[in-house]
């Protein structure tokens, strides 16, 4: 509805000015004149997740769902929600592929699915997805990481330290994480 147009304008130039209660509320408005605008609901959702507000952001990603199912960001981030944040990783898979699916395998969708795949125990699906979009993001410490983590799943190590070393150089605070620590000590060769 055209009517809705003008409150998604209002919550960018809220966000301009910082003002992210005023964008939300003007989001809360677009969607309440047109439940189907699509941008006022991705843009309400992110602006829920970025408040760490996980039920609302949810909802608003399935909603855009519902009238759009292959909406990738909206399919990507709410699995992402559901595996990492509500621990649902069954629930979480269908959305992560039908994300990777609808966004052409882009890295961040990419990256979510083999992750999903890598925390259900089977690194063995998800190393070649992330394996190509470690290749498509080489300044992505996140998914350089992932796929460290996920080739020592597979027994890759000396890829996975290769994976790590350029996870390090993109974010050097990553080696104070014991997990970090940890994987390092894994990919050592033993003595």
């Amino acid at each position: 509805k055209p009517e809705a147009a003008p409150w998604l304008a209002r919550s960018e130039v809220e966000t301009a000015k910082k003002n992210l209660s005023g964008a939300r509320e003007a989001l809360e408005q677009a969607t309440k004149i047109d439940a189907d605008y699509a941008p006022a609901q991705l843009a309400l959702g992110l602006l829920y997740q970025q408040a760490e507000q996980w039920d609302p952001a949810i909802e608003r990603y399935q909603l855009l769902i519902a009238k759009n199912p292959t909406h990738a960001i909206a399919l990507n981030n709410l699995a992402y929600l559901m595996a990492l944040i509500k621990g649902d990783l069954a629930g979480a898979l269908p959305f992560a592929r039908r994300a990777y699916l609808a966004s052409v395998k882009s890295p961040a969708t990419s990256d979510t699915l083999a992750w999903i795949y890598h925390l259900m125990g089977d690194d063995s699906t998800a190393e070649p997805i992330i394996t190509v979009a470690a290749q498509r993001v080489p300044e992505s410490a996140e998914v350089q990481l992932h796929a460290a983590v996920i080739l020592a799943g597979t027994g890759k190590a000396a890829a996975a330290t290769q994976y790590l070393d350029a996870a390090l150089r993109l974010d050097p605070a990553l080696e104070g994480r014991q997990d970090i620590q940890d994987l390092r000590k894994r990919l050592q060769p033993a003595k």
